[in-house]
């Protein structure tokens, strides 16, 4: 299968929020601290870590998530 040129804004956030895994999309720079900001966050991040997703966007950094295993 031919791979398309350019995916569709709405397609890619269609994608993106569809997925079961965290997704956290960051700038570019600056990789020294503090670290680049978050520009977006998918459902899945805001379901798993509880942040909302005006919380974590606009931050460099979110406390990470304690993951329990029963």
């Amino acid at each position: 299968m031919p791979r398309p040129q350019t995916m569709s804004a709405s397609f890619l956030y269609t994608l993106l929020e569809s997925i079961d895994d965290m997704v956290i999309v960051t700038e570019i720079d600056p990789l020294d601290a503090p670290g680049p900001k978050i520009v977006y966050v998918n459902k899945a991040f805001t379901g798993i870590s509880g942040y909302t997703f005006e919380e974590a966007v606009g931050q460099r950094e979110v406390a990470p998530v304690v993951w329990t295993v029963f």
